[in-house]
């Protein structure tokens, strides 16, 4: 194939090869291949839609913005991205920054973190690039308590005028033992769902006011499809048996209903709402995967199939991508294929209307249920002359 120069300055048609599928384009414009094992990474295409852009996937999150939102295309943009200071949500943070973004990161702050964030930014890191003047602020989010979000979300609101972008990243795998939250809700639903839901919530009012288009990008899982007996009146394993992955699983189901739930109450002009699958990558989500069992460890070593640059392409592409804001993409579920850095997947449970429908009830009744054993009414205001249960010695939250 030659070089990439050698392929953008070629004056006759070229053709590509990526597994089964069959690309070709004349002229040759931003033609050219980053080979590896076989696919494609970012080619032209002509079909019966006429040219487009063809991101394969092998592409990167900087690919994706060279190629979507290049010379810093989202100058004045700002993003929130949760869950922003590791693995993809770190790598989508700083491939925001790339393309002119503002980026809030809303992660549980721990000491040296925030100069860890500016490390892999400012250097070329995963991605190969340096960001030297990233726009990125790090703000406290611990989304398994309510009242931290609702301090995340007042912070963001009172500091920003705007919000194009909220990247709903951040997350917990198969944790060996059942364990709940402060507000009572099994952890990983809590966190990967309740804590997101929450965040959406109190952030909403402000996409509805503002003028600009905004989109939500729900980082959901393939593993939503081996969700069994997803149980609505039982989210937090108070009456069945728990299990590591099942609830994983069952958190994220939990994101693509939400995803559809979300978009059909959004007002197209308004909102656009997405859900991805990024791929199966070596993250710090595997830290509880690794102990436990040896299954664990084997899904650790064989699972893996994309890189992490590669897995936030997907996100970037949520984010950017002009088919991804589509009416007819509203609450869709894209994942990575063989060929692509995102196309459309559907599981019956999945698309599963009257499913969704049962889960926002609960998700809104629950919340409201939490929020004011802290004190809170569902926007995050403050109950008058409220008395805390917890003072009168009794427990708050979910029964």
């Amino acid at each position: 194939f030659g070089s990439r120069e050698t392929l953008e300055q070629a004056s006759f048609p070229l053709i590509f090869l990526a597994g089964s599928d069959f690309m070709a384009s004349n002229p040759p414009k931003m033609c050219w291949a980053e080979l590896e094992k076989e696919t494609v990474a970012m080619v032209p295409w002509i079909g019966s839609g006429g040219k487009g852009l063809r991101l394969g996937r092998l592409a990167t999150a900087k690919d994706v913005v060279d190629a979507l939102a290049p010379h810093r295309g989202l100058q004045g943009c700002v993003a929130i991205v949760t869950g922003g200071s590791s693995g993809i949500g770190l790598e989508t943070t700083k491939a925001l920054t790339l393309a002119g973004c503002r980026v809030i990161v809303g992660c549980q702050k721990t000491e040296g973190q925030e100069q860890a964030i500016r490390n892999e930014i400012e250097k070329p890191g995963r991605g190969g690039y340096c960001l030297p003047h990233a726009d990125v602020v790090v703000r406290s989010l611990d989304l398994s308590d309510v009242c931290s979000v609702i301090r995340f979300a007042k912070g963001v609101l009172a500091s920003e005028k705007r919000l194009d972008f909220v990247v709903l990243n951040a997350g917990v795998m198969a944790l060996p033992n059942l364990t709940h939250t402060v507000d009572g809700f099994e952890y990983q639903i809590g966190v990967n769902h309740f804590g997101h839901a929450l965040l959406t919530r109190l952030l909403i009012p402000r996409l509805l006011q503002q003028s600009q288009k905004a989109r939500i990008v729900i980082l959901a899982d393939q593993a939503h499809q081996r969700a069994k007996n997803f149980d609505v009146s039982d989210l937090h394993y108070r009456n069945r048996r728990y299990s590591a992955f099942g609830s994983y699983a069952a958190s994220k189901l939990a994101n693509v209903l939400f995803a559809k739930a979300l978009a059909k109450r959004a007002p197209l002009d308004k909102i656009a709402v997405t859900a991805v699958h990024p791929g199966v990558i070596r993250t710090g989500l595997w830290k509880t995967v690794l102990g436990t069992s040896v299954t664990g460890m084997l899904r650790y070593a064989f699972s893996p199939d994309r890189t992490v640059p590669q897995g936030a392409a997907t996100t970037m592409w949520a984010c950017l991508a002009e088919e991804a804001a589509r009416p007819e993409s509203a609450g869709a579920y894209f994942a990575a294929d063989f060929g692509s850095v995102a196309k459309p997947a559907a599981v019956a449970k999945a698309g599963d209307e009257v499913l969704a429908e049962a889960l926002w009830r609960a998700t809104e009744e629950q919340l409201e249920g939490a929020l004011a054993a802290r004190g809170y009414d569902l926007e995050g205001k403050p109950i008058p002359n409220f008395v805390s249960m917890r003072a009168l010695g009794c427990r708050g939250g979910l029964p």
